[in-house]
C-alpha cells in the first residue's frame, strides 16, 4: 500500500483551510450575508462538519487534489461519519504535533489516525487494490 507524504497531507490541509475561509467569505460578503449572519450557527456547523462529512462520504477537496483517501485500518473501507468526526476533533487541537509523528511510523499514521483506527492511503493504491479484488472475484 502507498501512503501520502507529510507534505501532501499538509498541502491538502491548506487547501481545505482555504475552502473553509471561502465558506466564511461567502457567508459574510455575498448577497446571502444577511441570511448567514442571522444563521451564524449554521455557518459554523457547515465549517465544522466540512471535513468529517466529506471524508466519510468520499474526500475533501484537499484530499482529492493531493490524491489520497482516509480509510479504516485493516480493510481500507470508507470511514463512518462518527469516526471521521472523532478523527477531526482529535486532529484540530493537536495540529502540527500530530503531523510531526507521520514520518516516524511505517504506515505514516498521525496521532489522530492511531486513536481513531484510520489510515491515509494513496487513491491510486486503492484503485489498484479494487482492481485486484474484482479480478480475483471473477475467478
Amino acid at each position: 500500500m502507498q501512503y501520502p507524504s507529510v507534505s501532501k497531507r499538509y498541502f491538502a490541509a491548506v487547501i481545505d483551510v482555504f475552502v473553509i475561509l471561502g465558506i466564511f467569505y461567502i457567508a459574510s460578503e455575498s448577497p446571502v450575508a444577511s441570511l448567514a449572519k442571522a444563521n451564524i450557527f449554521v455557518v459554523y456547523a457547515i465549517v465544522f462538519l466540512y471535513e468529517p462529512v466529506f471524508t466519510s462520504k468520499l474526500c475533501t477537496l484537499g484530499q482529492f487534489m493531493m490524491g489520497y483517501r482516509v480509510r479504516t485500518l485493516g480493510d481500507y473501507k470508507r470511514i463512518g461519519v462518527f469516526q471521521a468526526l472523532s478523527r477531526y476533533i482529535i486532529k484540530i487541537p493537536l495540529g502540527i504535533i500530530s503531523m510531526l509523528t507521520i514520518p516516524a511510523r511505517r504506515a505514516r499514521r498521525a496521532i489522530h489516525d492511531l486513536v481513531t483506527s484510520t489510515i491515509v492511503v494513496s487513491n491510486k493504491a486503492l484503485e489498484g487494490q479494487r482492481s485486484q479484488e474484482m479480478a480475483s472475484s471473477d475467478n
